[in-house]
């Protein structure tokens, strides 16, 4: 998977989570989309069937914007090679 598919599929399931398309990629999340702590989880759960990973409990603070959490998928991705 490449680093644009990566961040396009994150894209995609932040968008759907939040019904937000409309974002910069560093924008917080809490502060522009309004994102509250069950829905980083349900950000969390669709990044794990997306990816076939475990995003660990620890990891979840760093999904914070879309350039944060394409750098915790990504480490946690590649980890598992």
């Amino acid at each position: 998977m490449t680093e644009q598919t990566m961040k396009a599929t994150l894209r995609t399931i932040i968008s759907d989570v939040t019904e937000i398309n409309d974002y910069e990629n560093d924008e917080k999340f809490n502060e522009r989309l309004g994102v509250d702590s069950m829905m980083i989880i349900e950000i969390a759960v669709r990044i794990e069937k997306a990816f076939n990973i475990t995003v660990p409990e620890h990891y979840l603070p760093r999904l914070t914007n879309l350039d944060e959490t394409h750098l915790a998928i990504n480490e946690l991705v590649y980890q598992l090679k």
